[in-house]
């Protein structure tokens, strides 16, 4: 079909060609740029255990990121507030669980009201 596409509308293949292109510089870019700020991350939690918030679709795709980049070996456990059932690679652990002793800091970039309810789960 898509000889056909290019031999009978040789313009309307190229312009979908350069688009199929252009995504997949982007894709790359992007990959690159969210490489770097996990590398940041790990560099600023030196050496502390690393959570992932949350044990949902949007934690499990991070985790596959993190995965792809070979960093896997940082995260320490999916953190949640209620018990979860763990169908998970790592483990799932409640923020009670935490020690109070135990430092946060939050790199979601997804605003200080998650922090805040992190914090108070471990009072």
């Amino acid at each position: 079909m898509i000889g056909v596409l290019k031999k009978n509308h040789e313009l309307i293949y190229q312009q979908w060609f350069e688009g199929l292109m252009y995504r997949e510089e982007l894709l790359a870019s992007k990959r690159k740029y969210y490489d770097i700020q996990l590398e940041d991350i790990i560099m600023r939690c030196n050496e502390q255990d690393i959570y992932i918030c949350g044990a949902g679709k949007y934690a499990h795709i991070l985790y596959e990121f993190i995965k792809s980049c070979e960093k896997e070996n940082y995260i320490k456990a999916f953190l949640v507030t209620q018990n979860a059932q763990n169908e998970n690679e790592i483990p799932i652990k409640l923020i009670n669980d935490l020690g109070q002793q135990e430092e946060v800091q939050d790199d979601s970039g997804d605003g200080e009201d998650y922090l805040d309810k992190l914090l108070k789960g471990l009072k």
